[in-house]
């Protein structure tokens, strides 16, 4: 159908004083055609929030989790931090990336270290790695840096403990590992976690690492410079403060706490524990009982300087488990009572009956409630709401992409189906409406569901808000429906019922309008809902009690350390 025809239909079904009123000219339909596309794709961008949506998948690196579906938004955690770090400080970064960047850290941090010679940290974490190689390619290279290290940091014991470290292992070899539980202790004292049984295979080499272990108890401190290390990655990384920035500082903290450090620190105290036993039953009593006070003085040196994480109090809790066995083996009953306070200390912070475990299942959020229940510390009910209400908002963004995504693809059908109609010589026409029927559009199909919608979300009793997500499933089930299917449908019905009665047309007649008014409506709606989520994100982020700590691990995690630091401290120091 041609121009000239078009214009007689118009004119045959609409009177001609109407005919401006309800027909575009081709310049105002050039206009609406870019307003359609520009709206579209600024409403894209207010309805993926990449950051957000990144935050429930990438939670599970947190917890040790690797989800090879979400790989995306790994990469996305990761490749962000790296833009904001450069040279050294990049690799620094990398050696918490998992399998989706593969390092080995031994190669890493020779790089790192012969980059910056007399940067304390890098030469600690490159000795560390070079002890548990302990080959003959890598001996003479760790003797240069432990003797660098002792220069570097002459009160520092931790280059002392690594090579007493090595030397150990190479005079104390593992028999078996079983369940052996200390015979001995009294009715009701926590038993160890288990010991490992060594056997002596060189007295030299055992003697030596003896005689190194002593002179690092000589030392002011035992320092693996965490503190700095944690600082120096957080600074590198410039984290923003918002939920996906809290778990990259948690794992950058974590990864400045190897595992392989805690295992060393362990194994190197459990030799010792060994050769006390041993010269015990040799008949060597008094350095029997030297070395079953220097489990003390090592774990005092490791609280001297730095800031121990949660996971170093356990390992220390252990320390003194199988120091307790050994001190009970020779019969110190001074040193056994001390190790045997912190043991107790520890079992009855770990069977406490905080938080209020009803409470935390009601009102925790999804990360406080999987870290809440082996941090025993009191919560107040009022200090859930921050974390959990993020918890909500980030639901809710999702619920912005799965609208984007329904709508758009409704959208796009529309379109293609004035495209397929124009290519049949059936052009849909462009009808313009008279001002006030935007208005009511834009009143009673936009701004009345927005209206309703903030409304229930923000009112507890309606939206349940109150209750955490696993607890509220039906009301967030509903207010999904209503935003992405009922909201939406009301809306073209209002849409479809002013165009058809107000322009007289003929529903087929009305697409190119619908494709414009739904991806207006999808624009408003998402935009505004993007910004009041985006506003209160940050201002619950803010006001978090339980996750944020500038220390790198978690608010909640500092002060169960505080309080077991200070249980531990006065028990060894026989307070």
């Amino acid at each position: 159908m041609d121009s000239t025809e078009e214009k007689k239909v118009v004119t045959e079904e609409t009177p001609a004083v109407e005919q401006d009123m309800y027909t575009f000219s081709k310049k105002k339909k050039t206009y609406f055609v870019l307003a359609t596309i520009i709206l579209f794709i600024l409403a894209g961008i207010f309805s993926f929030n990449v950051r957000s949506l990144a935050v429930l998948p990438q939670s599970s690196t947190v917890f040790g989790q690797q989800t090879k579906e979400f790989n995306w938004a790994r990469r996305f955690y990761w490749d962000e931090v790296y833009t904001t770090a450069k040279g050294n400080d990049r690799f620094f970064l990398q050696l918490n990336t998992g399998d989706l960047y593969p390092v080995n850290p031994l190669q890493c941090y020779k790089m790192l270290h012969e980059a910056e010679p007399k940067n304390p940290i890098y030469l600690s974490y490159y000795t560390l790695y070079l002890a548990l190689a302990d080959s003959k390619d890598t001996r003479e290279e760790f003797e240069k840096t432990i003797e660098k290290w002792k220069a570097l940091d002459p009160n520092n014991a931790m280059p002392y403990f690594f090579k007493a470290y090595v030397l150990a292992k190479q005079g104390i070899i593992e028999k078996k590992e079983t369940g052996k539980q200390a015979q001995q202790q009294p009715k009701g004292q926590p038993a160890p976690l288990g010991r490992i049984e060594f056997e002596l295979k060189n007295q030299t080499a055992a003697d030596l690492a003896i005689k190194e272990y002593k002179e690092g108890l000589k030392k002011k401190y035992a320092s693996c410079y965490t503190d700095e290390a944690i600082r120096k990655k957080l600074e590198s990384a410039n984290l923003t403060r918002d939920p996906l920035g809290e778990i990259h500082r948690i794992s950058i903290a974590a990864s400045c706490i190897p595992v392989p450090l805690l295992t060393m620190e362990q194994d190197l105290n459990y030799r010792m524990a060994f050769l006390a036993e041993t010269k015990a039953k040799n008949g060597n009593l008094p350095e029997a009982k030297d070395l079953v006070k220097s489990g003390e003085k090592y774990i005092l040196l490791r609280l001297e300087k730095e800031n121990p994480a949660l996971i170093n109090i356990m390992v220390y809790r252990s320390l003194c488990s199988n120091w307790l066995t050994a001190a009970m083996e020779i019969k110190d009953e001074a040193m056994a009572k001390k190790y045997d306070n912190v043991v107790r200390d520890f079992e009855i912070w770990r069977n406490s009956n905080k938080p209020e475990l009803e409470a935390l299942r009601k009102h925790g959020g999804i990360f406080i409630q999987s870290l809440v229940p082996s941090i025993k510390v009191d919560i107040a009910k009022e200090d859930y709401k921050p974390e959990r209400m993020v918890n909500y908002l980030i639901l809710d963004q999702y619920g912005l992409t799965a609208l984007f995504t329904q709508l758009g693809i409704i959208i796009l059908l529309l379109a293609l189906c004035s495209g397929v109609f124009f290519l049949c010589k059936r052009k849909a026409r462009w009808i313009q409406l008279p001002e006030k029927s935007y208005w009511f559009i834009g009143l009673v199909g936009v701004l009345l569901p927005l209206a309703i919608y903030l409304v229930w979300v923000h009112v507890p009793a309606l939206s349940g808000r109150e209750m955490n997500i696993s607890n509220n499933q039906t009301i967030i089930n509903l207010l999904a429906k209503y935003q992405v299917f009922i909201s939406p449908l009301f809306f073209g019905i209002v849409s479809c019922v002013v165009l058809v009665k107000k322009a007289n047309a003929k529903p087929l007649d009305c697409l190119w309008n619908l494709v414009f008014l739904l991806t207006a409506y999808l624009f408003l709606t998402t935009a505004t809902l993007r910004i009041i989520q985006d506003i209160e994100i940050s201002h619950y982020t803010k006001q978090d009690k339980l996750v944020h700590s500038e220390s790198g691990f978690t608010a909640i995690e500092d002060k169960a350390v505080k309080e077991l630091t200070g249980k531990l401290k006065k028990n060894l120091n026989g307070n």
